[in-house]
C-alpha cells in the first residue's frame, strides 16, 4: 500500500502540504469568521490578538507549502525509475508538466498569502492578494490528485474537490487554531470565558464543514469509483472507507463535545476541554494521513 502510495517520503511530503493548506485555510477562517462572530466581554480585549493567532498559523502554513515545492518536484521526477542521468532535467521535465505547473501555482500561491497577510496592514490590496492566494490553493489540490485526471467528469470533480478542501480547511484547520487555544489559555484566569465564546462561534462552522466534508466525500466516491459496487474494488476503496468513517467520527466527537464545552470551560474544567479538543484535532489529523496515501494510490485497485 504504501509503495502504491509513492513510498513513505511522497506520502510524508503530500501530507505535509495537505497539512499546509489546512493551517491557511484554518487560520484564514478563524481569524475573519470565528473570531469576528465571537460575543461576550471576555473577548473583546483580545480580538485583534486573536485574529493575529490565526493569520500567524496561516503564514505557517504558506511557508511551509512553499518550501515542499522542489522536495515534491524532486520525488516525482524520481519516483518513475532510477535516473539514469542528471536529476536537474528530470525536476525540470516535471515542473513543465501539468502536474508541475499546478504545483508552481501553488506555491506561488502560498507565496501570496503569506505577503497579503505579512502587509495586511500596509493596504487594501494586500487583502485581496491574501484572498486571492487562498482561492488557488483552494482549487490546487485538485489537479494534484485524481480529480483534474478524470476523463469524462474533470469540471463536476474539480468543484467537488475544491469544496472538499474548503470545507476541511475551516472546519479541521479553525479546530487546529482553536486546539492550540485551549492549550495556552488553560491556566490564564480570563481564559474559560474567552474560549467558551470562541467555541461557541467555531460549532456552527464546525457542523457546516464536517457536513460538506462528508457530502463531498461521498460525491468523490461516486466519481472515482462508482456507486455502491465501487466500494467493494481493493486498496483505494479500502483507504476511502476509512477516511469517510474517520470523518464522520471526528464530526460526531465535535458535535457531543460542543454540546458541553461552554458549560465545561466557563467553569473549571479547562484541562479537560483543551484534552478533548486535542483529541478532536488527532482524529482530523488522521483523516489527513489518509488523504496523503489516497491521492498518490490509483482509484481503481
Amino acid at each position: 500500500m504504501i509503495e502504491s502510495a509513492g513510498g513513505l517520503f511522497a506520502i510524508a511530503l503530500r501530507g505535509a502540504s495537505l497539512l499546509g493548506t489546512i493551517a491557511v485555510i484554518g487560520g484564514w477562517v478563524f481569524s475573519q469568521f470565528v473570531v469576528v462572530r465571537a460575543a461576550g466581554p471576555a473577548v473583546e480585549p483580545y480580538r485583534g490578538s486573536l485574529a493575529q493567532f490565526g493569520n500567524r498559523l496561516a503564514m505557517a502554513g504558506a511557508a511551509l507549502i512553499a518550501a515542499l515545492m522542489l522536495p515534491r518536484a524532486l520525488v516525482q521526477a524520481l519516483a518513475p525509475a532510477t535516473p539514469t542521468g542528471p536529476t536537474g532535467p528530470l525536476v525540470l521535465a516535471v515542473l513543465q508538466s501539468a502536474w508541475g505547473i499546478a504545483l508552481m501555482l501553488q506555491a506561488l500561491a502560498a507565496a501570496m498569502v503569506f505577503a497579503g497577510l505579512r502587509f495586511a496592514n500596509v493596504s487594501r490590496r494586500y487583502t485581496r492578494l491574501t484572498e486571492a492566494g487562498i482561492a488557488v490553493l483552494l482549487v490546487a489540490p485538485a489537479f494534484l490528485g485524481h480529480a483534474a485526471a478524470d476523463p469524462d467528469r474533470a469540471l463536476t470533480s474539480i468543484i467537488v474537490n475544491t469544496l472538499h478542501v474548503a470545507a476541511a480547511g475551516g472546519w479541521i484547520g479553525a479546530l487546529l487554531v482553536l486546539t492550540l487555544l485551549a492549550r495556552t489559555l488553560r491556566s490564564r484566569d480570563h481564559g474559560g470565558p474567552l474560549l467558551a465564546s470562541l467555541i461557541v462561534a467555531f460549532h456552527p462552522l464546525a457542523l457546516a464543514g464536517a457536513g460538506t466534508v462528508f457530502a463531498t466525500g461521498l460525491a468523490t466516491a461516486w466519481l472515482r469509483m462508482g456507486a455502491p459496487e465501487g466500494i467493494a474494488n481493493a486498496t483505494y476503496s479500502g483507504l476511502f472507507v476509512i477516511k469517510v468513517v474517520l470523518v464522520f467520527v471526528t464530526g460526531a466527537v465535535g458535535a457531543s463535545h460542543a454540546k458541553l464545552a461552554k458549560r465545561r470551560v466557563a467553569t473549571v474544567d479547562r484541562a479537560a476541554i483543551a484534552r478533548t479538543l486535542l483529541g478532536e484535532a488527532l482524529l482530523a489529523v488522521l483523516v489527513l494521513l489518509v488523504t496523503a496515501v489516497l491521492t498518490g494510490t490509483a482509484p481503481i485497485a
